[in-house]
């Protein structure tokens, strides 16, 4: 089995020079042309940071936030035709006791431009989305995401492990439309799922693109 080795490390409070509180809670990282965008659960402004981890890195920054929700940000993704980001919100209110995921969206500038939902029902609002992958079909964009319980459950059911679940997204005229499922391999003996890694490159040949036959549709 391969290993990953750990080649450096620096904690993100250091690199920022004292621009933030030092305690973030980082949960999500892209890196894009040899810069790390990391979001917080707890912050709602995104750090860039340099990818040789130097606090002596001048473009090390935070860039502020002054719009969209202020925390409970799972994950960050890029779109690479449309030059956008998007920041998933794992689980928020949406009236009725019913739960969905969220994303913001930002232009190549970090500028806050919009929020849209991903129309799926979930349990719980620390229970949802845990991961975001950007992925393109037929010349449309679709937002793939990870459920954090298995067969995107709550409580014991979601803790059972062989149930995976990615959830398939393509953007509608108010939000992100459900369009189809993932099953990951019930081999995954996990209880519960994060967007640790890019998931997606164990379920789809490449990053352009996926199969149908792959897709539940629904």
């Amino acid at each position: 089995m391969e290993q990953l080795i750990l080649l450096h490390e620096a904690k993100i409070y250091d690199l920022l020079g004292g621009q933030a509180d030092p305690r973030l809670e980082a949960s999500g990282v892209l890196a894009k042309d040899g810069i790390f965008y990391v979001i917080f659960d707890n912050l709602a402004d995104v750090a860039r940071l340099g990818s040789q981890l130097s606090g002596e890195d001048s473009g090390n920054r935070l860039i502020r936030q002054e719009h969209g929700h202020r925390r409970g940000f799972e994950d960050i993704a890029y779109d690479r035709l449309s030059d956008r980001f998007y920041v998933l919100i794992e689980s928020l209110p949406r009236g009725g006791g019913r739960f969905m995921a969220k994303v913001q969206e930002y232009d190549e500038s970090f500028r806050y431009q919009s929020d849209a939902w991903l129309d799926f029902p979930l349990q719980r609002p620390n229970k949802g989305l845990e991961g975001l992958t950007c992925v393109h079909r037929d010349g449309e964009t679709h937002l793939l995401g990870l459920c954090e319980g298995n067969k995107c459950k709550a409580g014991t059911a979601g803790r059972t492990p062989g149930g995976g679940r990615i959830q398939v997204f393509r953007r509608g005229q108010n939000y992100w439309d459900r369009v189809g499922r993932i099953r990951l391999p019930t081999t995954l003996s996990f209880e519960d799922y994060s967007h640790r890694g890019r998931f997606v490159d164990h379920t789809l040949p490449d990053r352009s693109g996926f199969r149908q036959s792959q897709v539940d549709t629904e």
